[in-house]
């Protein structure tokens, strides 16, 4: 085996920028089959830096004689010619970034080896087909025209390995957009290669390459070219998937001709105008004015192209004047009676107006005949009114609002300014004063002409410290105010035109998550989120857009998002991260509240912060974990048993409750988490369901030994414990006389079975300040059982009643003609007592304590002066549970 080593650096660590090397192997032996490229070690800058190997082939060049080409940092799998000719490699570099080069062994073998190729998956011509009725073009007809999609194999599932598909865009004169919506392969290893023109192969002809991960979608690519491939390579390994790209190829446009124009005046504008100017026109104008009209008055009064791209061009007796970019107000004399205009376009993408203008014949008998041809005049209009007003071609300048600063600014109006400042700069404003009403009056801002289109900002407020700038050389500001407005000086906004860029950016950043990529941190350092370059001031970056985070879940997941600190630079900035559910539910946490701060949520759901108007540093720190739910089932097969749930942040506990030679079971619920948590109860009978989000002291009656108990809650907020409480009561009836003496859960159960004449009592007993809340539940609904007490109330089937005292008796009076079975429940309750004296002052403010389970608290107010005659109550708020009570006693009377 014949052969040798070929690398590159030789005597340094890595290659030099803007080199050229070559070498050419041949072997004289005609046993030569196969030559053979082993790599040992290759490292080079992806795409710029490259390895390329070809045939020597007379009066064809490297570039199109090329075999193949390396690029990158992997080293590469072994490389099969099949010799005939003698082969030269050739490595190039640019004049950034150097690697350590490679490292090659090659080698002559006798034998024929056939290197495997990768699958060809696709191979799709995409054009104009006149003849729909052609069956036989199946690709063809799988991709439209001219606007389209184009997706690698399998999307959005993983593309296969070792492929290759071929995309063939064309059409005679046109031009191409490419938009990548998203794209995700092996780096440096899986590739997109757009190549313009009509040979796949040619190296020079490449116009990018694509691999790995984009960091900015979606990606535009405009090809100045009406034929591209598109070939997506793949190597043997790793996959990911994909990508997805819409295509749009822009036929040329020549029906937008006038060519016999002969009125001595007229007005031309692009088509469209001064909406969306087309790319791919090719549009003539042709005046042709009475002799008698030896010059041509053309007036300018909007030019908006795309700079060096897009071309006016006005032929004047021989000589062409090409117009391009963006120019306002403008006069132009031309010494002919006939001239020709001609639009041609371009730009790649169609934020353009175009032109407007009007041209009028001058006759050699006018007065302004002292015109001569070269010369030209240039008006620049500033024009300005009470209420709104249009800066054109402007360096600097201040706008007012309607009014400053003498009068305050006039109700229920709508001014409307357009900033046009040179192209290519951009526009800086600053607002030296500002006073509005900030719930009814704004300030709207936003790039172009059009108020109803690309705002950047709605304003109600503003400090006067800071600047903004726009980017982009027009941009409008509406200010609106509404017929309630109260009176306020308005404002007064500088602005100039500037070369700085924009502090804040109009397009959102938007970032999906999936759960499996949970747990995340989010941070002002987070690389892969911020890309833009950051101050220099540790752990802050400059907000200059929208930032938006998809998160999203699934049914069985619960998710915590912890917002360990907010901060921003001025301090005195708000700032706030929106949390929006998938029912549009919105939650806000901003920079001035205490942290750390808890937020739940189980359904998918979009965090997202939106810059302020001026200049902001913000750095903040937060922590997004998942939960997965925790099932737990317990059976219950003993009275007295005492129901707790674990501490964990998405639970569901079943208690499958079912004591024998029991007819009644009682399930007393205490519950003051404050959470968002619900309580579900099923028997044979019915399906009860309780909200435990305010805190909560129930009980339930099941008339079965039977019975499902379910707890489901998906918060716990940071270092808290769940505090639910329940107990399970297998009931047995009480005998009458019974005494029931102090306890904060007390019941009495009542049955006769043997339809026996029974009248019972029972008597309660109680500390000296304290108090009863009793309920009666029963199953037959059809009949009231006859209680009553001796505190004068009669006890009514499932309503609370409040008795304020410690000792008393219920008493049942009996019917024994039908069957009675009923539970009285008991709430025990302890007294505080807080006393106000009215003396000097004559209004108190009263507040209660925190809630709390078996607990009153009573408020006494004396007056001890005899000029107080009666006492107001107001009552501005109140927040309790559904089975706590306020109650109010007068003099002696309760």
């Amino acid at each position: 085996m014949i052969g040798g080593t070929i690398s590159y650096p030789i005597d340094q660590m890595t290659y030099d920028n803007n080199i050229i090397c070559s070498w050419e192997i041949t072997s004289l032996s005609i046993t030569h089959r196969t030559l053979i490229f082993t790599f040992l070690h290759f490292d080079t800058e992806y795409f710029y830096d490259e390895l390329l190997i070809g045939e020597t082939v007379l009066g064809v060049s490297r570039y199109n004689s090329k075999l193949t080409r390396f690029s990158g940092p992997k080293i590469p799998e072994p490389f099969y010619i099949s010799y005939e000719k003698s082969v030269w490699l050739e490595f190039s570099t640019d004049d950034t970034t150097v690697g350590t080069g490679f490292i090659l062994e090659y080698a002559f073998i006798d034998r024929t080896v056939s290197m495997p190729k990768p699958v060809l998956l696709i191979d799709a011509n995409i054009q104009y087909n006149a003849d729909d009725n052609n069956d036989d073009d199946d690709e063809v007809k799988t991709h439209s025209f001219p606007i389209g999609t184009i997706f690698s194999p399998n999307y959005p599932k993983n593309y296969s390995n070792y492929g290759t598909c071929r995309w063939r865009l064309h059409y005679p004169g046109a031009l191409i957009r490419i938009r990548i919506d998203h794209f995700d392969t092996e780096q440096y290893y899986d590739k997109l290669t757009f190549v313009i023109g009509q040979n796949s192969e040619s190296a020079a002809m490449v116009l990018t390459e694509l691999s790995g991960e984009l960091d900015v979608l979606p990606k535009h690519i405009f090809v100045p070219n009406d034929s591209l491939w598109m070939i997506f390579t793949t190597d043997r390994t790793t996959n990911a998937t994909g990508f997805i790209l819409q295509y749009e190829i822009i036929t040329k446009e020549t029906k937008c001709s006038s060519i016999d124009i002969k009125q001595i005046e007229g007005h031309i504008q692009s088509v469209n105008y001064p909406q969306s100017l087309r790319s791919n026109l090719d549009c003539t104008w042709k005046l042709y004015l009475p002799s008698t009209y030896m010059i041509i008055e053309i007036q300018f009064h909007d030019l908006h192209l795309a700079s060096e791209k897009d071309y006016l061009t006005v032929h004047s007796g021989g000589r062409l004047t090409p117009y391009t970019g963006e120019m306002k107000a403008t006069k132009i004399l031309f010494h002919s009676s006939n001239i020709t205009l001609n639009l041609i376009t371009r730009h790649s993408s169609d934020n353009y107006r175009g032109f407007n203008l009007s041209y009028r014949g001058i006759s050699i008998n006018e007065e302004d005949t002292h015109h001569r041809p070269n010369t030209t005049e240039l008006a620049v209009v500033h024009q300005r009114s009470s209420c709104g007003g249009r800066y054109l071609a402007s360096f600097n300048g201040t706008v007012l609002s309607p009014g400053y600063p003498v009068y305050d600014y006039p109700v229920n109006i709508d001014c409307t300014w357009i900033i046009d400042v040179f192209d290519g700069q951009n526009v800086l404003l600053r607002f030296d004063d500002f006073d509005l009403d900030s719930e009814e009056d704004i300030i709207q801002i936003g790039l172009l002409n059009d108020v109803t289109k690309y705002q950047l900002f709605a304003i109600h407020d503003t400090q006067t410290d800071g600047v903004f700038i726009a980017n982009y050389s027009q941009i409008w500001i509406r200010f609106r105010t509404n017929i309630f407005s109260l009176p306020g000086r308005g404002f007064r906004l500088y602005f100039s035109e500037t070369t700085l860029w924009s502090t804040v950016l109009p397009l959102d950043e938007i970032i999906t998550i999936d759960s499996k990529s949970l747990p995340l941190h989010l941070n002002s350092l987070t690389p892969h989120l911020y890309r833009q370059s950051r101050s220099t001031m540790t752990g802050y970056y400059n907000l200059t857009q929208i930032r938006k985070w998809i998160i999203q879940t699934s049914s069985e997941e619960s998710i915590e998002i912890l917002f360990n600190s907010i901060l921003t630079v001025p301090d005195h900035r708000m700032i706030c991260f929106h949390i929006e559910s998938i029912d549009g539910h919105l939650t806000s946490v901003c920079n001035n509240q205490l942290f750390p701060i808890v937020i739940y949520q189980t359904r998918s759901f979009t965090l997202s912060i939106k810059p302020d108007f001026m200049y902001t540093l913000v750095n903040y720190d937060i922590q997004i974990e998942k939960f997965k739910k925790k099932t737990i089932i317990q059976n219950i097969v003993e009275n007295e048993t005492i129901l707790t749930v674990p501490d964990y942040p998405y639970v569901h506990y079943e208690w499958h409750v079912n004591i024998q030679n029991s007819s009644l079971i009682i399930i007393n619920v205490k519950n003051i988490e404050n959470l968002d948590t619900i309580f579900l109860v099923k028997d044979e009978h019915n399906y009860q369901t309780y909200s435990l989000t305010n805190g909560s002291h129930f009980s339930h009656i099941s008339f079965s030994q039977s019975v499902i108990l379910v707890y489901q809650s998906y918060i716990l907020p940071l270092n808290r414990k769940r505090t639910f409480y329940a107990t399970v009561h297998s009931a047995t009836p009480n005998f009458c006389g019974q005494i029931l003496k102090p306890n904060d859960f007390m019941y009495i159960y009542y049955n006769n079975s043997d339809f026996l004449l029974k009248n019972c009592q029972w008597q309660i007993q109680g500390n000296t300040d304290s108090s009863y809340i009793i309920n009666v539940r029963s199953n037959e609904t059809n009949h009231i059982p006859q209680l009553y007490t001796t505190a004068g109330n009669k006890l009514i089937l499932n309503q609370n009643t409040v008795i304020p005292y410690s000792d008393f008796t219920i008493k049942y009076i009996s019917n024994s003609t039908i069957y009675e079975q009923f539970v009285i429940i008991l709430y025990y309750y302890e007294k505080t007592e807080v006393i106000h004296e009215m003396t000097s002052r004559n209004q108190y403010t009263l507040q209660s304590n925190q809630y709390s389970f078996n607990y009153i608290e009573n408020f006494v107010i004396r007056t001890k002066s005899s000029i107080y005659q009666s006492i107001d109550f107001v009552l501005y708020s109140i927040n309790i549970a559904k089975d706590a009570f306020v109650l109010l006693e007068t003099g002696k009377f309760k």
